[in-house]
């Protein structure tokens, strides 16, 4: 997959069926907890929860939303909105009311690697959920097209078009990238690279000072498929604020710009 001892990963998506298939070979997708260990998945040796530690907070967590559908329940846990849910204190929140006594682990440092490892897991689960949607998105589709030929439609009918009955459903891996970068990097040994592809994620990198140089593919990998150039980077800690002033070591970067990207 790649050459010396360079440990690259996919970032920031976990789930082989969101990553581009051209991609797919370069890099070894992050594995939070939910797999075996295979050749394709870097799995952390400091993860805190074991397989069955994922599959309870999963069952928790299933429960936990079904518990607080009315905006009277959210209140009485002292949270004004759904979006409190999903802030950087709702696990925290989540944990106290479960099995987990997240009050006596509140200086533990260890708490952070449990955070991440939450984080990751409930993030993998949604790219699930969103690989499921957008192969439905892609069968209605065609259906649309197979009934549009067989009724003899002309496609590029300005009515037609005006339905977007094409548009893709996709998933847009920008949204969330800070918070995830920071899990990732708490799970990431020395020798690892995060191969990136996300235009807009290299994009505000640089704008917190992350200067991309461009590399030679031949040093990571024997064979490199692509049409493209290829840029390295470094993401230094301490310097800026947020989720990522919260990174505690430099996170180094591979960005490709593929001309498959381009056109």
């Amino acid at each position: 997959m790649n050459k010396n001892n360079d440990l690259i990963i996919h970032f920031p998506i976990m789930l082989e069926a969101l990553v581009p298939e051209y991609l797919r070979p370069l890099a070894r997708l992050l594995n939070p907890g939910l797999h075996e260990q295979s050749e394709n998945r870097f799995s952390p040796d400091n993860l805190v929860l074991d397989s069955a530690g994922v599959k309870s907070f999963l069952s928790q967590s299933v429960q936990f939303g079904e518990q607080f559908k009315k905006p009277s329940d959210m209140a009485y846990l002292g949270a004004s909105g759904i979006d409190d849910f999903y802030s950087d204190t709702s696990l925290s929140l989540r944990w106290q009311i479960t099995t987990y006594d997240q009050k006596k682990k509140e200086h533990d440092p260890g708490s952070d690697y449990l955070k991440a490892q939450q984080l990751l897991i409930l993030e993998y689960v949604f790219e699930e959920k969103m690989a499921e949607l957008n192969s439905i998105s892609t069968d209605i589709g065609s259906t649309w097209k197979e009934l549009d030929s067989s009724l003899g439609i002309d496609r590029d009918d300005e009515e037609i078009i005006a339905l977007d009955r094409d548009s893709d459903f996709s998933i847009s891996a920008s949204i969330n990238w800070k918070r995830l970068l920071w899990a990732f990097s708490l799970f990431l040994p020395q020798n690892a690279f995060l191969l990136l592809y996300d235009r807009q994620i290299a994009d505000e990198l640089e704008e917190t000072g992350v200067v991309w140089v461009k590399s030679d593919p031949a040093e990571y990998w024997d064979n490199f498929p692509l049409p493209g150039d290829l840029y390295k980077g470094t993401l230094q800690a301490g310097q800026i604020k947020g989720y990522l002033g919260r990174i505690k070591k430099d996170v180094r970067f591979l960005k490709i710009t593929s001309l498959k990207e381009e056109g």
